[in-house]
Parts: structure tokens; C-alpha cells; sequence
């Protein structure tokens, strides 16, 4: 079966945190953003890059671990159409006490180069996480049996998005996207825990997004079944409306 390069981006995440957590403790990481929305709260878009937070464990060990799991991934990915893995260049990789990135290429056998980064954060978790399989419909795409790794839960994930939102240099549109697409997983009792002037900023900020910047920045990252779902204009000033009232409301 062919792979899309947003599918083969998607294996790859999938493959790394089944390996990486196979070396390195699985207490001791918090997968958030994109990714986490992506595995565990069955959301349609896609993300090109993995970020992920890390208590305690020393940039040494990571950086080791990951290298590691490389190595084991430039074989085991082959069946996703990955030719070969490419490791960080770690003499210009941010690597820091605080930020770990590590930029991988993955060169297919179509002969594309397709980039990603994995990244690691130590500024502290926020928010509860706990420990699931990823969901079943995309490991069985996949062919993978199981992938269990902590992730942030719904209300987490939502609060984060919020602050996200509001703190970007630039402004992401993928942020409503992912509060709009999150609001279903929220428990009953959810409280927004953000702060009323982020929240503030947040909404701010929302009015700020075009539907261009939609486009390229969400529905890009799309399946094409999906694209024709989401693509229309209604459709992002419907998703626009329902986050601003969250962010009114809160």
C-alpha cells in the first residue's frame, strides 16, 4: 500500500515513540501539540514535526536515546516506503537544558526528502497526563500492533491550545483548528483554567487569522476526503465563531 508523505511523516512519529520508549523510561515524557490530538483525540490533521515533554533526564540521555532509536528506524521503516533516515546534524541542533530539537530527514524511495523535527521540551509540564495505546484505526493503517506512551489529556491539551494561541510570535490558524476539533473531548465539568487576560489575548489573536492562512496552514495538512470537508470559507468562519464564544464564555 502507498503512502502519502503526510502518512509516512505519521508512521515515522508512531515508529520513534515505539522504539524511543523501548530505551528510554516512558514515565519520563509527555507527548503534547499536534501529535498527541493526532493519536489520541482522533483529530484529521496531520503534523510534520513531534514535540514532547521531558522531566528530568539529562540532555545526554536523550540525545543518546534518540540517535539510538534512529539507527533501529532506518530499518525498521522501510515497509512505509522510507529508504533511509537521515540524523540531526547535532553540531547545529539545539541542544539545551531546556530545548532538545533534533531536525531528521527521511528520504523515500519516490525520491522525495521529506523533513521533520522531534522535539523535546524541560519548561515543565502543565496540565494532567496519563498513559493510553494510540488510537486503534491508526495502528491498524499502519500494521502496528501497539504504541503506549503518555500523552495530555483532553482538558490539557485544550488549556495548552488556548495558551498557544495567544503567545506565538507568529499566529497559527492549526491553534482554532485544534480548540474547535478538542471542545467534543472536554468533560462535562471542564473548566478553563487560562488565565482571563491570556485568554483575552487569545481572542485577539483569533481575529487576526484569514481564511488563507487557514487554508495553508490546516487544510494543506488534510486527507484529500477531509480537504473537501473543511476547505469552504462557512466552514472556518462557523470554526472561528464557536472559539471566540469558548473564549468569551470561559
Amino acid at each position: 500500500m502507498p503512502y502519502s508523505p503526510l502518512q509516512i511523516r505519521e508512521a515515522f512519529h508512531l515508529c520513534f515513540l515505539q522504539e524511543f520508549l523501548r530505551k528510554f523510561d516512558p514515565k519520563l515524557v509527555v507527548l503534547k501539540g499536534g501529535v498527541n490530538l493526532r493519536f489520541y483525540f482522533k483529530s484529521p490533521r496531520y503534523s510534520e514535526d513531534m514535540d514532547l515533554d521531558v522531566k528530568t533526564a539529562s540532555v545526554a540521555s536523550v540525545k543518546n536515546n534518540v540517535l539510538r532509536t534512529l539507527e533501529v528506524l532506518k530499518r525498521t521503516t522501510k515497509p512505509y516506503g522510507i529508504r533511509d533516515v537521515i540524523p540531526p546534524n547535532l553540531q547545529a541542533a539545539k541542544q539545551t537544558e531546556t530545548t532538545q530539537r533534533f531536525k531528521i530527514h527521511l528520504l523515500t524511495e519516490d525520491g522525495l526528502d521529506l523533513f521533520t523535527k522531534i522535539e523535546f521540551s524541560r519548561r515543565g509540564t502543565k496540565g494532567s497526563a496519563k498513559f493510553e495505546r494510540a488510537d486503534e484505526t491508526l495502528l491498524r493503517t499502519y500494521r502496528l500492533a501497539s504504541v503506549i506512551a503518555q500523552h495530555y489529556d483532553a482538558g490539557s491539551a485544550f488549556d495548552q491550545k488556548i495558551g498557544a494561541l495567544a503567545d506565538r510570535s507568529e499566529v497559527q490558524a492549526r491553534d482554532v483548528f485544534d480548540l474547535y476539533h478538542l471542545k467534543t473531548f472536554l468533560p462535562a465539568d471542564h473548566r478553563v483554567s487560562s488565565r482571563s487576560e491570556l485568554r483575552r489575548e487569545a481572542l485577539s489573536r483569533l481575529q487576526e487569522i484569514s481564511f488563507g492562512q487557514y487554508r495553508d496552514q490546516v487544510v494543506s495538512y488534510l486527507s484529500p476526503d477531509d480537504q473537501a470537508v473543511w476547505s469552504r470559507p462557512e466552514v472556518w468562519g462557523e470554526m472561528k465563531s464557536v472559539v471566540a464564544k469558548i473564549l468569551e464564555g470561559a
